[in-house]
């Protein structure tokens, strides 16, 4: 939420400075999260002279250009190309010369005398937009008579320097949503902090029984009470519909509002100034003058201000005339019935509505405003009139026009303060010594909140309406501690604790976690959410499997059934800010759905892209293999004490969408435990990247199910040597590296200790059908050393079993 700082000091006098503001905001929850200085007018605008267009001629090189003559008070005419379509001779205007500095849309430009088509310009003429006092961009600002000609533009304007402060609000701080509500925390911090203060009250309320005419009150029911506690609201009539003056458009913009007309802008202001949103309808377009509170009825449609035409739900809280929806109540207005110029009378709303109604509407229409923003949080429900008050002196003032009727404030069961009691031990052992009593009192003073009935022990307290997140003691010691300083809490010299004991079914992931992190892989966690289809990435996962969720933040989207869509979502990210280099990981749970329930399974996912190491004066990087990732697998299973050769079962992953090729592992071979494959390319580019890149993905319930009933196998070295051999073999394409895997180890237990896969062929020489194996087997004897016979013995053994089980045929070269 931004923060004007010249406004806040509209409503708190202080000598603390915008550095300890800063400070002791974030010290009380209110943490400012960026810092934005705004220039003032004068200094925006240095540079930025009146002028009036002498002569307006077509630019001869180009249809939309004109050329003009200015005259800024100077000697000569300045010449200037434009193209705004309302420029005219005679015209008084606002010309930035050579060498000023400007801005649009955050990007700074400076004014340099330039040739446009072959035509010099000596400077620019300038729309609302560029010179920051407006938001008008279709032409240039045109100025009356009352501007001199040759006199700096910012002359005429009269707005200060301001500082915005982006404060990230927590979600249960809905009292904090306003200017003023800042204020008032911020008060009780400083005067808690010996910094004299002194804040502002709110203007009284605005009373239904003072109102003029009741023959001109409008017909207002409110169907549904539970979803709108309060409902209050003023006719205004005879009013001028035209933009607002200056100072309200600038405050507006400086928040990332955009200044739409004055009764419009008063609402916004007065909403972004004391936490209370307002609606104002065009009273005329209210058929039968009635105003009805209810859920929307079956197939009602609204188009709202931005054009959307929404398909309203039942659930969904409407205010509509005797026929209509007009407005989804604290979400959006309706285009029929908003302010615009033709406009004279209005209906001015303020209401308090169920923050879980607005919540949900918001959501499923996904439409977030300004308004819903503060609903969702919740607002008090006292501030109805304060605000309507506020803001009828402002649209009178600004607009002109009277009170057309009485004030309608339909508040059938009146929201009071919550009564918490506060034990003074309980305050004590969070504190660590004995809190001051006189502090206590003046902390609770400022914060508002009552002292009803005080004892040794304990005191009864009244907590204020809007203090909606303070409803236990917990809850009062956190406000008072938070505003108290947590800097100024003292440190005991001793702690006492308990350890906590580990819980032990947690280790082995923990331990991996450690495992990797010392490799340098990172640990990432991700959505549970993955969108439910997408160019580019499909991976053949049963569709009937797919969980979707409702009413979904950002559009459609399905629990995960993988990690690898997110894991690539991580890469491609620190691709795209050139980090190629990624070794990332991540334990979660994925979901798929069942004949009957749904089934949740952790998964460990891990991610290879780029080099295996960075360059350096030492290293000579390579790209990153299945040997790579290979390898970390396999130490993950000896950290567990188990090793590939424990799952006896082993296959291919054969090409797909995702993978170009890949081997898993597993217990049983419709189920693999294990799976690393190379990405194919096509999904990298849709990624945006640009690197061999690999993955390995570990069902982790599985292989700790496996681990736990393993014990760590220790195998003392021999001390005779290894002996190496290879065969390279024909084998059918069908035919996977595990099988091959599997058979040596059942031909030669004995003395086999490793099989190796170091060459792959295909090509038209061996034929479609067939592939190319080359295979490394390493030897060990552990009482001597082989003889060639041996060799010569187990060598012989193991080419017959492939021939027998697998067809397969010796090259000779």
């Amino acid at each position: 939420m931004k923060i004007s700082y010249v406004q806040l000091q509209k409503h708190l006098d202080t000598r603390a400075s915008l550095e300890i503001i800063i400070d002791v905001l974030t010290e009380i929850g209110l943490e400012v999260g960026k810092i934005e200085r705004l220039p003032s007018i004068s200094e925006k605008l240095k540079g930025v002279i009146v002028g009036e267009v002498l002569t307006c001629i077509s630019h001869p090189n180009a249809d939309r250009l004109k050329i003009t003559t200015v005259d800024i008070g100077r000697d000569q005419p300045l010449n200037i190309v434009c193209g705004a379509p309302n420029v005219a001779q005679e015209k008084r205007v606002a010309v930035a010369t050579v060498g000023t500095s400007l801005s649009t849309n955050d990007r700074p430009f400076k004014i340099k005398k330039s040739k446009i088509r072959g035509v010099v310009s000596e400077g620019m003429l300038c729309s609302e937009q560029e010179l920051g006092i407006g938001t008008d961009d279709e032409g240039i600002v045109l100025l009356d008579d009352t501007y001199s000609k040759g006199k700096s533009i910012s002359d005429y304007f009269d707005t200060p320097q301001d500082t915005i402060l982006e404060i990230d609000i927590t979600p249960n701080r809905s009292d904090a949503i306003s200017h003023f509500g800042v204020a008032r925390d911020l008060y009780a911090a400083l005067r808690s902090r010996d910094i004299p203060s002194i804040l502002h009250k709110l203007p009284e309320p605005l009373k239904p029984e003072a109102s003029l005419r009741k023959e001109n009150t409008p017909i207002i029911k409110v169907h549904n009470p539970e979803k709108c506690t309060r409902y209050s609201g003023i006719v205004l009539s005879g009013l001028q519909i035209k933009p607002s003056p200056k100072w309200l458009q600038n405050f507006l913009i400086s928040l990332g509002q955009r200044p739409i007309n004055n009764v419009v802008d008063i609402t916004n202001y007065v909403m972004m100034d004391l936490g209370q949103p307002l609606h104002a309808f065009d009273y005329d377009k209210i058929q039968g003058h009635e105003i009805h509170i209810r859920t929307a009825r079956k197939g009602e449609t609204i188009t709202t201000i931005n054009h959307k035409e929404i398909n309203l739900h039942r659930e969904d809280l409407v205010i509509a005339d005797r026929q209509n929806p007009m407005c989804i109540a604290g979400v959006i207005g309706g285009k029929d019935s908003g302010v615009s110029e033709k406009t004279h009378t209005i209906f001015l709303e303020s209401a308090h509505f169920n923050p879980t109604t607005v919540r949900k509407t918001s959501k499923r229409i996904q439409t977030k405003t300004e308004s819903s923003y503060r609903y969702e949080r919740g607002i008090c429900p006292t501030l109805t009139l304060k605000a309507l008050r506020k803001a009828v002196e402002l649209i009178l003032d600004l607009a002109g026009g009277t009170v057309l009727s009485g004030c309608t404030d339909n508040y059938p069961h009146p929201v009071k303060d919550h009564q918490v009691s506060l034990r003074f031990k309980a305050l004590n052992t969070i504190f660590g010594d004995v809190f001051p009593k006189e502090k206590l009192h003046s902390i609770l003073s400022d914060l508002e909140i009552t002292i009803i009935k005080e004892t040794d022990t304990d005191m009864d307290l009244f907590v204020p309406v809007f203090r909606l997140d303070t409803t236990r003691e917990i809850d009062v010691i956190e406000d008072v501690l938070r505003i108290y300083g947590y800097n100024n809490i003292p440190t005991p010299d001793q702690f006492r604790f308990k350890p906590a004991l580990e819980n032990v079914s947690e280790l082995p992931e923990k331990m991996i976690r450690h495992h990797l992190s010392s490799l340098g892989y990172n640990e990432v966690m991700t959505s549970s959410f993955i969108p439910p289809k997408n160019p580019g990435w499909a991976d053949g996962f049963d569709q009937e499997k797919r969980i979707p969720i409702q009413n979904a933040l950002h559009g459609n989207c399905t629990m995960r059934y993988t990690l690898r869509y997110n894991l690539l979502e991580v890469a491609a990210n620190h691709s795209r800010r050139g980090r190629k280099n990624v070794k990332i990981f991540e334990f979660g749970t994925v979901y798929q759905k069942q004949h009957q329930g749904y089934l949740e399974n952790r998964n460990l996912t891990l991610l290879l892209s780029g080099e295996d190491l960075e360059k350096n004066w030492m290293t000579h990087p390579e790209g990153v293999t299945f040997a790579h990732v290979n390898g970390i697998v396999s130490s993950i299973l000896w950290k567990l004490g188990l090793q590939i050769t424990d799952f006896k079962h082993s296959k291919e992953i054969p090409p797909h969408e995702v993978f170009k090729h890949g081997i898993s592992w597993g217990m049983v071979a419709e189920k693999p435990i294990i799976s690393i494959a190379k990405i194919y390319s096509d999904v990298l580019r849709h990624f945006d990247m640009d690197t061999h890149s690999f993955l390995a993905e570990i069902d982790w319930n599985a292989l700790e199910n496996i681990s736990a009933t393993q014990k760590n196998k220790y195998r003392e070295f021999s001390n005779f040597p290894v002996v190496q051999r290879a065969l390279s073999l024909i084998i059918d394409q069908s035919t996977p590296f595990g099988a091959l895997y599997n058979t040596a180890f059942d031909t030669v237990p004995k003395h086999l200790s490793s099989v190796n896969l170091f060459d792959c062929y295909r090509g038209n020489s061996l034929g479609s059908e067939k592939k190319s194996y080359g295979l490394s087997f390493f030897l060990e004897k552990k009482n001597g050393t082989f003889k060639d016979s041996e060799i010569q013995r187990i060598m012989t053994s193991l080419t017959k079993a492939f021939e027998a089980r697998h067809g397969a045929v010796v090259r000779s070269s």
